[in-house]
């Protein structure tokens, strides 16, 4: 399994157990800051201990959380997209490299350069036409 695949099943799996978005802050007792859920149920907060201060949330923190879960799905999405993307542009370059090849360079070192590039993007081709 590829790394990404790998975050893709893990961030799925973290989502669908997750608390339903969007998930917004708020600000607790003692100008402390915690997240609520889409139902306005509290996901994380400022626990007070026993000499009444909390744990030192901070308002960034807070938002980092939410803004995480409200945007994870999004990014993933788009990192599928720009994969796929990716992937035809690959295509269409392998295409063009085999149907116009050497005809495309101007000079022996300009084709050089192009199959040296080829190579890196096109595994096992060759410069050989």
């Amino acid at each position: 399994m590829s790394i990404f695949n790998n975050l893709r099943t893990k961030i799925d799996a973290a989502v669908k157990a997750a608390s339903p978005a969007p998930w917004k802050t708020f600000q607790t007792r003692g100008g402390h800051y915690g997240v609520k859920d889409a139902r306005g149920r509290m996901v994380v907060y400022a626990a007070a201990g026993l000499d009444g201060y909390g744990n030192g949330s901070t308002q960034a923190d807070a938002e980092f959380i939410a803004v995480a879960r409200n945007t994870m799905l999004t990014l993933l999405q788009e990192s599928e997209r720009l994969r796929a993307e990716n992937a035809r542009l690959l295509e269409a370059l392998q295409g063009l490299y085999d149907v116009a090849g050497p005809p495309l360079a101007k000079d022996e070192e300009q084709w050089n350069d192009a199959v040296a590039l080829a190579e890196k993007i096109l595994p096992g081709k060759s410069g050989d036409a």
